[in-house]
Protein backbone atom coordinates (compact mmCIF):
# COMPACT_ATOMS: atom_id res chain seq x y z
CA UNK A 1 0.00 0.00 0.00
CA UNK A 2 1.66 3.10 -0.89
CA UNK A 3 1.39 6.45 0.57
CA UNK A 4 0.75 10.22 -0.71
CA UNK A 5 3.48 12.23 -2.16
CA UNK A 6 2.46 14.87 0.60
CA UNK A 7 2.66 12.13 3.69
CA UNK A 8 4.02 14.28 6.88
CA UNK A 9 5.61 11.07 7.60
CA UNK A 10 8.06 10.81 4.92
CA UNK A 11 10.91 13.11 3.41
CA UNK A 12 13.58 12.37 1.25
CA UNK A 13 16.58 13.23 2.64
CA UNK A 14 20.54 13.07 1.71
CA UNK A 15 22.01 9.50 2.97
CA UNK A 16 24.86 9.35 5.44
CA UNK A 17 27.67 7.34 4.76
CA UNK A 18 26.50 4.38 6.83
CA UNK A 19 22.77 4.57 5.27
CA UNK A 20 24.42 4.07 1.69
CA UNK A 21 26.41 1.69 2.91
CA UNK A 22 22.75 0.08 4.09
CA UNK A 23 21.08 0.62 0.55
CA UNK A 24 24.06 -0.93 -0.99
CA UNK A 25 23.68 -3.90 1.36
CA UNK A 26 19.98 -4.56 0.13
CA UNK A 27 21.15 -3.95 -3.21
CA UNK A 28 24.03 -6.38 -3.51
CA UNK A 29 21.58 -9.71 -3.95
CA UNK A 30 19.89 -7.90 -7.32
CA UNK A 31 22.87 -5.88 -8.31
CA UNK A 32 26.17 -7.60 -7.37
CA UNK A 33 25.83 -11.01 -7.04
CA UNK A 34 28.79 -11.62 -8.90
CA UNK A 35 31.12 -9.71 -6.10
CA UNK A 36 31.22 -10.71 -2.28
CA UNK A 37 29.32 -7.56 -0.92
CA UNK A 38 32.51 -6.46 0.67
CA UNK A 39 33.79 -6.04 -3.05
CA UNK A 40 30.23 -4.66 -3.71
CA UNK A 41 30.59 -2.40 -1.08
CA UNK A 42 34.32 -1.32 -2.77
CA UNK A 43 32.54 -1.09 -5.99
CA UNK A 44 30.03 1.37 -5.42
CA UNK A 45 31.96 3.50 -3.16
CA UNK A 46 34.41 3.72 -6.32
CA UNK A 47 31.60 4.89 -8.35
CA UNK A 48 30.89 7.68 -6.30
CA UNK A 49 34.31 8.95 -7.18
CA UNK A 50 33.98 8.80 -11.04
CA UNK A 51 33.40 11.82 -13.39
CA UNK A 52 29.65 11.28 -13.56
CA UNK A 53 29.17 10.98 -9.53
CA UNK A 54 32.13 13.19 -7.95
CA UNK A 55 31.38 17.31 -7.15
CA UNK A 56 27.37 16.50 -6.70
CA UNK A 57 27.30 14.60 -9.54
CA UNK A 58 24.93 12.24 -7.90
CA UNK A 59 23.14 13.00 -4.93
CA UNK A 60 22.45 9.71 -2.79
CA UNK A 61 19.05 10.17 -1.22
CA UNK A 62 16.80 7.92 0.99
CA UNK A 63 13.06 7.82 1.63
CA UNK A 64 12.57 8.20 5.65
CA UNK A 65 11.08 9.03 8.94
CA UNK A 66 11.91 12.65 9.08
CA UNK A 67 11.56 12.86 13.03
CA UNK A 68 14.24 10.17 13.65
CA UNK A 69 18.29 11.17 13.75
CA UNK A 70 20.64 10.28 10.68
CA UNK A 71 21.82 6.95 11.86
CA UNK A 72 18.42 5.71 13.14
CA UNK A 73 16.60 6.66 10.08
CA UNK A 74 14.65 3.68 7.91
CA UNK A 75 15.65 3.47 4.25
CA UNK A 76 12.24 2.91 2.70
CA UNK A 77 12.98 3.56 -0.90
CA UNK A 78 15.07 4.56 -3.35
CA UNK A 79 14.96 6.86 -6.19
CA UNK A 80 16.38 7.30 -9.63
CA UNK A 81 17.28 10.00 -12.27
CA UNK A 82 17.13 10.23 -16.00
CA UNK A 83 20.57 11.17 -17.30
CA UNK A 84 21.44 13.01 -20.42
CA UNK A 85 24.06 10.28 -23.19
CA UNK A 86 26.80 13.12 -22.14
CA UNK A 87 30.67 11.25 -21.29
CA UNK A 88 30.60 11.43 -18.16
CA UNK A 89 26.96 9.77 -18.22
CA UNK A 90 28.99 6.75 -20.39
CA UNK A 91 31.71 6.38 -18.00
CA UNK A 92 29.90 5.77 -15.02
CA UNK A 93 29.42 2.77 -17.28
CA UNK A 94 32.87 2.08 -18.57
CA UNK A 95 34.40 2.70 -14.89
CA UNK A 96 32.04 -0.10 -13.40
CA UNK A 97 32.74 -2.34 -16.00
CA UNK A 98 36.61 -2.09 -15.77
CA UNK A 99 36.28 -2.61 -12.05
CA UNK A 100 34.07 -5.81 -12.28
CA UNK A 101 36.49 -7.35 -15.47
CA UNK A 102 39.35 -6.37 -13.73
CA UNK A 103 38.28 -8.05 -10.21
CA UNK A 104 36.74 -11.22 -12.60
CA UNK A 105 39.07 -11.31 -15.59
CA UNK A 106 42.18 -9.30 -14.09
CA UNK A 107 41.98 -7.01 -17.06
CA UNK A 108 39.25 -4.72 -19.08
CA UNK A 109 37.83 -4.87 -22.52
CA UNK A 110 39.27 -2.56 -25.23
CA UNK A 111 36.01 -3.15 -27.28
CA UNK A 112 33.22 -0.70 -25.62
CA UNK A 113 31.36 -0.30 -28.91
CA UNK A 114 31.08 -0.62 -33.14
CA UNK A 115 30.60 1.92 -35.92
CA UNK A 116 28.97 1.23 -39.36
CA UNK A 117 29.80 3.47 -42.02
CA UNK A 118 31.13 7.01 -43.01
CA UNK A 119 30.69 9.93 -41.26
CA UNK A 120 27.39 11.74 -41.61
CA UNK A 121 25.45 8.12 -42.04
CA UNK A 122 27.15 6.08 -39.53
CA UNK A 123 25.29 3.86 -37.25
CA UNK A 124 27.14 3.17 -34.08
CA UNK A 125 26.52 1.44 -30.88
CA UNK A 126 27.60 1.41 -27.21
CA UNK A 127 28.04 -1.40 -25.37
CA UNK A 128 28.52 -2.35 -21.42
CA UNK A 129 29.02 -5.78 -19.86
CA UNK A 130 27.16 -6.51 -16.76
CA UNK A 131 27.93 -9.66 -14.48
CA UNK A 132 25.14 -10.58 -12.30
CA UNK A 133 26.00 -14.36 -12.09
CA UNK A 134 30.23 -13.91 -12.28
CA UNK A 135 31.93 -17.07 -14.23
CA UNK A 136 29.28 -19.88 -11.84
CA UNK A 137 26.60 -18.50 -13.30
CA UNK A 138 27.40 -16.69 -17.02
CA UNK A 139 23.40 -17.33 -17.77
CA UNK A 140 22.74 -14.40 -15.21
CA UNK A 141 25.61 -11.85 -17.08
CA UNK A 142 24.13 -9.60 -19.77
CA UNK A 143 25.67 -7.66 -22.80
CA UNK A 144 23.82 -3.80 -22.49
CA UNK A 145 23.40 -1.77 -25.84
CA UNK A 146 23.76 1.51 -23.49
CA UNK A 147 22.93 3.21 -27.08
CA UNK A 148 22.13 3.17 -30.63
CA UNK A 149 22.32 6.49 -33.10
CA UNK A 150 21.65 6.99 -36.62
CA UNK A 151 23.86 9.90 -37.98
CA UNK A 152 20.65 10.06 -41.08
CA UNK A 153 17.80 8.76 -40.40
CA UNK A 154 16.37 10.07 -43.49
CA UNK A 155 19.13 8.77 -45.67
CA UNK A 156 19.49 4.93 -44.31
CA UNK A 157 17.08 2.72 -45.94
CA UNK A 158 15.90 -0.37 -44.46
CA UNK A 159 18.65 -2.29 -46.73
CA UNK A 160 21.21 0.03 -45.34
CA UNK A 161 20.44 -0.28 -41.71
CA UNK A 162 19.93 -4.06 -41.50
CA UNK A 163 23.60 -4.58 -42.81
CA UNK A 164 24.70 -2.00 -40.29
CA UNK A 165 22.67 -3.67 -37.54
CA UNK A 166 23.74 -7.23 -38.86
CA UNK A 167 27.63 -5.77 -38.57
CA UNK A 168 27.07 -4.19 -35.18
CA UNK A 169 25.42 -7.06 -33.44
CA UNK A 170 27.28 -9.80 -34.91
CA UNK A 171 30.39 -7.76 -32.97
CA UNK A 172 28.51 -7.59 -29.84
CA UNK A 173 27.20 -11.47 -29.78
CA UNK A 174 31.51 -12.40 -30.58
CA UNK A 175 32.54 -9.78 -27.33
CA UNK A 176 29.71 -11.29 -25.08
CA UNK A 177 30.80 -14.92 -26.23
CA UNK A 178 34.50 -14.00 -25.46
CA UNK A 179 33.78 -12.15 -22.20
CA UNK A 180 31.43 -15.15 -20.46
CA UNK A 181 28.30 -13.21 -21.29
CA UNK A 182 25.29 -15.40 -22.09
CA UNK A 183 23.40 -12.47 -24.03
CA UNK A 184 22.51 -9.15 -25.57
CA UNK A 185 20.21 -6.52 -24.35
CA UNK A 186 19.02 -3.39 -26.56
CA UNK A 187 16.18 -1.56 -24.68
CA UNK A 188 13.35 -0.11 -26.79
CA UNK A 189 14.36 -0.26 -30.32
CA UNK A 190 12.38 1.96 -32.56
CA UNK A 191 10.46 0.55 -34.71
CA UNK A 192 13.06 1.45 -38.08
CA UNK A 193 15.93 -0.55 -35.37
CA UNK A 194 13.54 -3.51 -34.80
CA UNK A 195 12.75 -3.87 -38.57
CA UNK A 196 16.42 -3.55 -39.71
CA UNK A 197 17.80 -6.24 -36.68
CA UNK A 198 14.70 -8.51 -38.45
CA UNK A 199 16.27 -8.41 -41.72
CA UNK A 200 19.57 -9.11 -40.73
CA UNK A 201 18.64 -12.21 -39.85
CA UNK A 202 20.46 -12.91 -36.75
CA UNK A 203 18.88 -15.14 -33.94
CA UNK A 204 16.82 -12.70 -31.62
CA UNK A 205 13.35 -12.00 -29.72
CA UNK A 206 11.38 -9.05 -28.68
CA UNK A 207 10.42 -9.10 -25.18
CA UNK A 208 7.60 -6.87 -23.19
CA UNK A 209 9.56 -6.50 -19.69
CA UNK A 210 8.14 -7.63 -16.96
CA UNK A 211 10.04 -8.28 -14.24
CA UNK A 212 13.71 -6.93 -15.23
CA UNK A 213 14.77 -4.19 -17.41
CA UNK A 214 11.90 -2.04 -16.16
CA UNK A 215 12.87 1.53 -15.80
CA UNK A 216 10.90 3.17 -12.50
CA UNK A 217 8.98 6.62 -11.63
CA UNK A 218 6.41 7.16 -9.13
CA UNK A 219 3.98 9.31 -11.13
CA UNK A 220 2.05 11.02 -9.00
CA UNK A 221 0.59 13.80 -11.90
CA UNK A 222 -2.48 13.11 -14.08
CA UNK A 223 -2.41 11.43 -17.10
CA UNK A 224 0.04 8.78 -18.60
CA UNK A 225 3.64 8.82 -18.48
CA UNK A 226 4.87 9.30 -22.31
CA UNK A 227 8.82 7.16 -22.00
CA UNK A 228 10.66 8.60 -24.67
CA UNK A 229 13.79 7.20 -26.18
CA UNK A 230 14.00 4.74 -22.93
CA UNK A 231 17.48 3.37 -23.51
CA UNK A 232 20.16 1.30 -20.77
CA UNK A 233 22.77 4.49 -20.66
CA UNK A 234 20.28 6.09 -18.16
CA UNK A 235 20.11 3.44 -16.08
CA UNK A 236 22.61 3.66 -12.83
Amino acid sequence: MGSHSEAPELALAIATPDERTATWTATHPHWGAALDLDVYHRREHFLTTVPQSRNGGITHWILTDPSAAPGARPVLSRTRVALIPDLDATLWHLMREDFMTTHIFGKTPTIRGAVYGAPGNRVWAIWTRGYYGGLKKPEGNTFHILRVSIEDEDAADEAYLAEAMGAILGLAREEAAAWKVNNVELWNPTAKLRAAIDRAGLPHEFVDRQDTSIACLMWYGDGEVDWVANEKFGWC
